[in-house]
């Protein structure tokens, strides 16, 4: 019987996710207020990076960012997609308050998309109003 060999290109790899998210350069407890719009910065990471003691800064190679906007109970409310990786993003109010409704404070967790697989991983915080 003839020996057949399998090539495989290009495989798809899951990009790691975002580290060190923060909304107003807070990570820790941040706050808005009422018609505020929600700035949410992060770091970039390299998926050559994780799982590795490397000292280089290696480039992000996700092609896509995901904010999922939860409540702080963990309901999902939605989801916004920013093209590539790099921070800072805007959440303009009339989106956040279509999203939430008449919730106040929220969850917001980050991913990073790579051909559309997104990241296992991901970072999260919440944000109260003031």
């Amino acid at each position: 019987m003839p020996e057949i060999g399998v090539t495989i290109q290009k495989r798809a790899q899951r990009t790691a996710a975002p580290t060190n998210l923060r909304v107003f350069e807070d990570g820790d407890h941040p706050t808005y207020t009422t018609g505020q719009d929600i700035t949410v910065n992060w770091t970039p990471t390299s998926e050559l990076r994780f799982g590795f003691n490397v000292t280089q800064n290696l480039d992000c190679s996700a092609d896509a960012t995901v904010l999922q906007v939860l409540t702080t109970g963990g309901t999902l409310k939605g989801e916004l997609a920013f093209v590539g990786n790099s921070a800072p993003v805007t959440i303009p109010n009339t989106q956040l308050v279509a999203l939430l409704g008449a919730e106040t404070d929220f969850t917001l967790r980050a991913y990073y998309s790579l051909a559309g697989l997104r990241s296992l991983n991901f970072d999260e915080i919440t944000v109260r109003k003031a």
